[in-house]
């Protein structure tokens, strides 16, 4: 057995060797520079809150799918106010989701 020659006091000082070396190693580390939107992103941020309006006013799916993924991909920037532990998970989540939802909304328009 591999373990025969250890005692107990070898594990506690391994166990807080590794918490020495790898407690901050695995946290993404955010930057507290937040981004502000530029103009030019605040139009396309009006121009998709109109076509989501419109979309939904004309029953136009694919439409409200793509409106709906550019909002999702701007709101990815606002994650760290959410919640700073999981902004990076809430992030890629949202990245995702837009991604899925901007094809999902070329399909339907080719079908």
């Amino acid at each position: 057995m591999i373990y025969k020659n250890f005692s107990q006091k070898d594990f506690i000082e391994a166990e807080k060797a590794y918490d020495k070396c790898g407690k901050h190693a695995n946290r993404p580390i955010l930057s507290k520079n937040t981004k502000q939107l530029s103009r030019g992103q605040f139009t396309a941020l009006f121009i998709a809150m109109i076509v989501f309006i419109y979309s939904i006013i004309s029953f136009d799916i694919p439409a409200c799918f793509f409106s709906i993924a550019f909002l999702i991909w701007i709101m990815q920037y606002y994650t760290h106010k959410f919640s700073k532990s999981h902004a990076v998970f809430l992030r890629s989540m949202l990245k995702s989701l837009s991604m899925t939802l901007f094809i999902g909304s070329i399909i339907l328009m080719l079908i």
